[in-house]
């Protein structure tokens, strides 16, 4: 029986007309991160950066930032990816004050130049989430479908945060990730031509809350998916033609 939240989830959404582009593609805009491991460090790393950025620097401060390509015009899909080396999984614990898992990242381009393209806001169903790993039950049971989210900000600027959340009562949320990726599909008339150069600081991305402790020798390996929903996609799509603001219900089995 399907039954709707009284309250509505906010999407996407200052739109100033014209017909919508497709949001689909062959090749995802790829963003891969990796944490961190400073020489010396005994307390793991919060810290996370963009794989092949250019112009990267690193402190022992805990401080990242670099820049790197995207082009999101030509995709209408981008995918965040974070895999261990070959055989190796990411030790990744909860914070002990609340017991939950917050990643997040931002990355902006120059194209202020550009027209104002409005912002493309994504959550619940909407985002695939995929996590591979050795014990990532717990951690998939405490993905928090609702309060995580990818948006497309004036067409150039990307944000996302990852929530897992555990049992106030029960043990820290543990997990050995040898993978995880999320992605989302967008339309690409809301985004600015590329490809542009991105950049990105630790001042704004990495675990705001948890820890990856340190890396280990792979085992084998579980696999947690969250779906999207096409249908659900493309009837936000329908909407948004029709409104600049939409209000999308959520839903609950």
């Amino acid at each position: 029986m399907m039954m709707w939240r009284s309250a509505y989830y906010f999407v996407g959404v200052i739109f100033l007309g014209g017909v919508l582009g497709s949001c689909q593609a062959a090749e995802p805009a790829l963003i891969q991160l990796e944490p961190v491991f400073f020489e010396g460090s005994l307390n793991g790393t919060s810290v996370l950066r963009v794989v092949g950025s250019t112009d990267q620097q690193c402190q022992t401060t805990g401080e990242c930032g670099g820049k790197f390509p995207l082009d999101l015009r030509t995709a209408g899909t981008v995918m965040f990816d974070l895999q261990a080396p070959t055989d190796k999984e990411y030790v990744l614990e909860a914070s002990l004050q609340d017991n939950s898992i917050i990643l997040l990242f931002e990355a902006d381009a120059e194209c202020s130049d550009s027209p104002y393209r409005g912002n493309q806001m994504f959550a619940s169903s909407l985002i695939t989430v995929s996590v591979k790993g050795t014990n990532v039950t717990d951690l998939a049971q405490g993905y928090d479908s609702f309060q995580s989210t990818v948006s497309i900000q004036d067409g150039c600027t990307v944000y996302t945060r990852l929530l897992f959340v555990g049992s106030p009562d029960g043990p820290p949320l543990q997990a050995s990730l040898s993978k995880i990726s999320w992605s989302v599909s967008f339309n690409t008339d809301m985004t600015a031509e590329g490809p542009l150069t991105y950049s990105y600081s630790t001042t704004s991305s990495g675990l705001t809350s948890g820890t990856f402790v340190k890396t280990v020798t792979s085992q084998p390996n579980e696999v947690f998916t969250a779906t999207s929903s096409a249908t659900k996609l493309n009837t936000m799509y329908r909407w948004m033609m029709a409104a600049s603001l939409v209000l999308v219900p959520y839903s609950i089995m």
